[in-house]
């Protein structure tokens, strides 16, 4: 087996440059090493190892489980933002239990269930575009990737906590556009409140209300129980392990974080990307 060559330059260097400028930290290792490499940047991030080639993460994706590890220790920086009772934060037992409850709720079917919402909120929002003008891809994706989950997962259609939720989300994420507001994620010396404006202040403040929207939305979907609901939140409230377990609200509201967080961003950037590369490439734009 080989072992891929791991970066030995000071690690605070390299956690500065992974904050400041994450793209050109990858392209630099990627030229010099390879596509696959480790990093020892900080103790989240120590013996990480990075993987680029299609091959390669098809084979980490697909393959046997117990062939790799993905500890939730690794994802410990997200804790500010999603608590830590999410399943990506989860090891062992209490990781495999969470997934038999929410793994049901995005099978094929159940899935293949929301495509006319998905495909309606894609051409409302389209519709807005114009002709000749300029767009920032990866915001506009933003805005379909939110307005999916919070119909999708929350059930919510354009009412008042869907846009308080989606406004404070709003809040919460502009803080950590700027590399130094971001910084506090990766440097827990750096969360504590500084003052009215110091950024973990704003933070602290934002995520309560946030938090408390969400708390509110779980309680009224307990209240209002209706086996016709779809949503995937009242799914998961109905659900149970093969013990007859349940989770409970702080459980339901991380993961509703996770799927807030996790799941339109890292969506957005995904289909910011198919855009960039079907315009890119003249042979791949024809077919679309």
């Amino acid at each position: 087996m080989t072992i891929p060559p791991t970066i030995n330059s000071p690690k605070v260097l390299q956690l500065w440059k992974w904050i400041v400028e994450p793209l050109d930290y990858l392209h630099k290792f990627d030229r010099e090493c390879g596509d696959i490499f480790t990093v020892n940047m900080s103790s989240v991030f120590n013996g990480a190892v990075f993987v680029s080639h299609p091959q390669a993460i098809q084979q980490v994706l697909t393959s046997d489980t117990k062939q790799f590890s993905a500890p939730g220790s690794i994802n410990q920086i997200l804790k500010p933002f999603l608590g830590d009772r999410g399943v990506i934060l989860l090891d062992g037992r209490e990781h495999r239990q969470r997934r038999q409850l929410l793994m049901p709720q995005f099978h094929g079917d159940k899935v293949r269930n929301y495509t006319n919402a998905i495909q309606q909120i894609t051409r409302n929002l389209i519709a807005g575009w114009q002709v000749g003008e300029k767009l920032n891809v990866r915001k506009e994706m933003e805005k379909i990737t939110l307005s999916v989950i919070l119909q999708t997962v929350f059930g919510l259609d354009r009412d008042k906590r869907y846009d308080q939720i989606r406004e404070k989300l709003s809040k919460m994420l502009s803080l950590i556009e700027s590399p130094i507001n971001a910084a506090f994620l990766f440097l827990p010396f750096m969360q504590k409140d500084l003052g009215a404006w110091s950024p973990w202040r704003r933070f602290v403040r934002d995520r309560a209300e946030l938090d408390r929207l969400i708390y509110d939305e779980i309680s009224d979907h307990r209240q209002n129980s209706n086996e016709e609901r779809s949503d995937i939140l009242s799914m998961l409230i109905s659900s149970q392990d093969s013990d007859g377990n349940r989770m409970s609200d702080l459980e339901l509201h991380d993961e509703l974080m996770t799927l807030l967080f996790a799941g339109h961003e890292t969506t957005a950037t995904a289909l910011a990307w198919a855009i960039y590369w079907i315009n890119y490439l003249p042979e791949v734009k024809q077919k679309y």
